[in-house]
Formats: structure tokens, sequence, C-alpha cells
């Protein structure tokens, strides 16, 4: 397709990073992913690919459109249906969907939950593997969101993302400790493992004690010698 005939909107990031490795790519083996547009040759996603073809002299780009008009009404199209969208490129899709709009108006709030359903139904996937798939990408981390569309692994990817909201939330709340009186409760968190610890430990302890056990009782019969 004509990149000329692309339309980008403003919801595209400008930091687009670098590409030189990305253009590298499409010079040596071409471009494995085509970028993603609607009916109306919408940008759906692609904007980094679709820069990169720019900058590399390119006139025409593959791509791989997706009716979200049709999707919406639950007319899907099996060509698309076929295609491998990356997780990302799945979250941009559901994206779409929810802020297509079928009379000029956005969708209202009681449907909010129905573009999420179809976007599951059209890339046969699950509403779950979306929404956890939606938080990697919101979380901006180029490393982490590039690792899931290569591997296909959202799952793992979320483990990050939340890991680290957990960590943040512990790191911001303010314990709660008695300040008067005897403390009932001690709690300890180390970074090992306790029972291991504990059993090594326990393990030293004992080799002193038999160490010391010993020399006693080699000194009782040296003095009983003397």
């Amino acid at each position: 397709m004509k990149i000329s005939d692309i339309k980008i909107r403003n919801r595209f990031r400008k930091d687009i990073g670098e590409l030189s490795s990305l253009k590298n790519s499409i010079n040596e083996i071409g471009l494995l992913q085509p970028i993603v547009i609607d009916e109306n040759n919408n940008l759906i996603a692609g904007y980094r690919r679709l820069i990169a073809f720019k900058e590399l002299g390119k006139t025409d780009i593959p791509v791989n459109k997706i009716n979200i008009e049709n999707s919406l009404k639950g007319e899907y199209d099996e060509n698309a249906i076929r295609k491998n969208f990356t997780p990302s490129e799945s979250v941009a899709i559901w994206g779409a969907m929810e802020s297509y709009q079928l009379t000029g108006k956005k969708r209202p709030s009681s449907e909010s939950d129905e573009p999420r359903k179809k976007a599951s139904k059209l890339l046969k996937t699950s509403t779950d593997t979306l929404s956890k798939a939606k938080q990697v990408v919101q979380s901006q981390d180029k490393t982490l969101i590039e690792m899931m569309d290569r591997t296909g692994n959202v799952n793992k990817a979320y483990r990050y993302i939340k890991q680290k909201k957990d960590e943040e939330k512990i790191i911001k709340e303010q314990p709660k400790l008695e300040t008067k009186g005897k403390f009932k409760t001690i709690l300890i968190d180390p970074a090992w493992e306790y029972y291991t610890i504990v059993l090594t430990y326990t393990f030293i302890l004992t080799f002193i004690c038999f160490i010391a056990l010993w020399i006693t009782l080699m000194l009782d019969r040296v003095f009983e010698r003397v």
C-alpha cells in the first residue's frame, strides 16, 4: 500500500526511539510484521515500522487491514482472523475499537467492555490476556514490550509489571508500628529462604558445640595423667 495514503492520528507517540537496527533488518530480510490499518486507512499499529520505511525512501509498505466497524458489529473478516498479530498490536486493535465512533459520538459507557469482547473474538485470544497485554503496553517499558511481542508470552511480561507495581506499593507504604509498651509481634522479611539459613546456622552451632566438647574431654584426659 502507498505510504502516502496512510493516515496517522495524533495518538501515536512522537518519541520513536532508535531506528537503525529496524532499518537494517528491513533492508536485509524485509518487513516481517506488516503494519495494521483500519478500513479508512487510519494507522492502528506499526508507527515505528512506518517511519523506518519513510526514512529508507520507500513509497509502499505491507499492511494488514482490519475493518473496525464490521468487527464491532460482529462481522469478522476471515482473512484478518488468520493474521498473527503481536500482543501489542492486539492491544492497539482493541484500542481502535474502543475509540471508534459509529455515529460521530463515543460509545456509551454501558458498552465499555463490548469492544474488548469483540477484539477477543476477532483476535482469537482471551479478554484476560488482552487486559494483561494492555498493562504491559501502558508500562511503556520498551524492552518488556519487545520481549512480549517477540515471544508471544504475555503472562511472563505481565508478571514483571505486577511485581514492579507490588514493589513500588510496598516502598510507598509506611509500616504501622507500636511506639509504646512491649511489641507483640516482630515481622522480619529476610531476602533469603528462612528455613535454609536457620538449618545452616543450626548445623554450624552443632558442629562448634561438638568440637568444644571434644576439646574439653581431651583436656580432662591430659589433666588426669598429670
